[in-house]
């Protein structure tokens, strides 16, 4: 059987210590935004807010 995929190359060794952890900091900022935009009327699904949240805590994103 091939899998196919992000995990089916040699190339996923090399990038799985660039996995950022989702702790608690990440939890109280993906409840904001979920909660900030459910107020605005604009809900968003979990993962873009998971995504989002995990950015801003460890600052990977573009200003």
């Amino acid at each position: 059987m091939t899998v196919l995929g992000p995990f089916s190359s040699k190339k996923h060794d090399r990038e799985i210590s660039n996995l950022v952890p989702f702790d608690l900091e990440c939890t109280r900022v993906f409840g904001s935004i979920k909660s900030n935009l459910r107020a605005l009327g604009k809900p968003t699904g979990e993962v873009d807010a998971l995504i989002a949240a995990t950015a801003i805590v460890h600052q990977a994103y573009s200003q």
